[in-house]
């Protein structure tokens, strides 16, 4: 595709987006207090919302996390360094920008030290382990009285549990402190929670030297919210526009496409609640593999009716993990998915026994667009020349095909719908031959009937009923014999008599006896 002008407006709409981002802190005063527990981005305080956009978070007291223990971790470092650390334990994965200190520089002997700010992972026996970021800062620069904010040169993904701190040398000279509740008005305990590294090396409560100060917590850091793709896309009022459109925000999810462009960076990534293309020109940013899970901050944008997040820079992408569950294809028919295309738009859907009507399938090195039926309803298929599909030999005719739903239309934003099959080897599996023609639960006492029915059937070994709580991971409930072959109406049934208390989704997995099988829809 071609993407110059997009690529264009994108570079002019980043640099508006960095510069309204500037944004000051002044004192907290008293962290107690989780009314004021963030900063939106025209600087003024406000409590904290489920939508933050660009809000920049204060982790502190508000109930984003909780303290574990007495709140920090004293000893040595597996260096042999002296450290202190303070325990994090989030509600949900965040994007660490920085943090703030309450600090306070009593004397610096000759030239001033310097400090090691840290980030570490969380053991599995409760103590700091590995270092994920770090910070240094001179013993003059911390606040002699008060904040100290230090930033991450480039933001952090972290997950729900951390620990922040700082660490120095033996021979660090100068005498500096951190505070935490020292009046202990039922916030912690003072002499636990607050202490004073002395120029002797000694370590201390802070006694009498800080009376007078409650600061409820020592650290507090400055993090970002990782949205659902779902909300990062939400359309509330439903004009085919996401409502989030040149935000900058921050998502999570796992590749399960290849790059879609040959110059520049585009995949598609899933989180469980919806799915979003992303697009970064260039190659300087990490190449994706599938099952990748990544984190990107980027903006929201859309190209040609395509919701996309586009990376604010090549270093705003950050793989955290591999070889992540991927998404099941949702199976549809070409009529059901024609009804409300926008909604699966993104999402990784499969086709059953499609026949070709039209359009020739793309030689090695080009892209084509074909269409297929189910001899009801059309769907166009595109072939991008980026996937390992063109030049392969045309499948034989009928196929299930799997592919993304993706859209291209620069004249409407309800038109341009198409499925992007992925790989050649996975996404055009022969049809399986039984034909599934109802399925339907009600409610029956305290369980659930699921009914279906077959109109034919070959080599059908039987049914394996499969219940999810989310839509998205399926567990095994039961199973149910098939017929064999037959070309006679079927008719099944099933008892769930072990109803999850909440929304409960079904699906079939008909399976033949040669191994082979398929997925009703949900």
């Amino acid at each position: 595709m071609n993407k110059l002008l997009i690529i264009c407006f994108s570079f002019f709409l980043s640099a508006f987006i960095i510069n309204a981002q500037q944004r000051s802190f002044s004192s907290m005063g008293d962290l107690k207090a989780p009314v004021f527990n963030s900063i939106q981005p025209n600087g003024v305080q406000s409590a904290i919302t489920s939508t933050p956009n660009d809000t920049l978070q204060y982790l502190n007291s508000g109930g984003i996390y909780t303290v574990t223990g007495d709140g920090y971790v004293v000893g040595t470092n597996k260096y042999g360094d002296l450290g202190k650390y303070q325990r994090f334990d989030l509600s949900q994965a965040y994007l660490l920008k920085g943090f703030r200190f309450y600090t306070k520089v009593r004397v610096i002997t000759a030239s001033a030290d310097t400090l090691s700010f840290v980030v570490k992972s969380v053991n599995a026996n409760g103590s700091p382990g590995t270092t994920l970021a770090t910070v240094r800062k001179t013993t003059d620069s911390l606040n002699a009285n008060g904040w100290s904010s230090l930033t991450l040169s480039n933001p952090l993904p972290v997950g729900k549990s951390i620990f922040i701190g700082y660490e120095w040398t033996a021979a660090v000279n100068d005498t500096f402190g951190l505070a935490c509740d020292l009046a202990g008005n039922g916030y912690g305990n003072g002499a636990h929670r607050a202490w004073e590294k002395f120029s002797d090396g000694t370590q201390d409560s802070m006694g009498a030297t800080w009376s007078g100060f409650d600061v409820d917590l020592w650290i507090t850091a400055i993090a970002e919210k990782i949205l659902p793709i779902s909300q990062a896309r939400i359309d509330a009022n439903a004009d085919l526009i996401p409502d989030r459109l040149n935000d900058t925000l921050t998502v999570a999810g796992v590749v399960f496409t290849p790059n879609y462009q040959t110059a520049n960076r585009s995949y598609f990534i899933w989180d469980g609640t919806g799915g979003i293309c992303t697009f970064r020109p260039g190659l300087l940013s990490p190449a994706l593999n599938l099952g990748d899970s990544v984190v990107i901050r980027g903006y929201i944008v859309q190209y040609n009716g395509l919701d996309e997040i586009d990376p604010n820079t090549d270093a705003s992408v950050w793989v955290v993990g591999t070889n992540a569950k991927l998404p099941t294809p949702i199976v549809l028919s070409p009529g059901q998915f024609k009804a409300n295309a926008e909604q699966y738009e993104a999402l990784l859907i499969q086709m059953h026994s499609l026949t070709k009507v039209s359009g020739t399938w793309p030689a090695l090195g080009s892209s084509a667009s074909i269409v297929l039926t189910n001899g009801t309803d059309t769907v166009t298929v595109y072939i991008d020349s980026d996937t390992d599909i063109d030049g392969q030999l045309e499948p034989a005719w009928p196929r299930d095909v799997i592919g993304v739903v993706s859209q291209y239309s620069s004249t409407s934003l309800n038109s341009g719908y198409q499925l992007e099959p992925r790989y050649y080897a996975t996404d055009f599996p022969a049809p399986v031959p039984v034909e599934l023609i109802s399925l339907s639960a009600s409610v029956s006492g305290k369980s659930v009937i699921i009914n279906w029915s077959t109109a034919t059937e070959k080599n059908n070994m039987g049914f394996e009923i499969q219940r999810s709580s989310d839509k998205s991971s399926f567990v095994k409930i039961g199973y149910v014999n098939g017929s064999g072959t037959t070309t006679e109406l079927k008719r099944y049934s099933f008892a769930d008599n072990n109803v999850l208390t909440a929304k409960n989704y079904y699906r079939l997995k008909q399976m033949d006896y040669d191994g082979s099988y398929k997925y009703s829809s949900v």
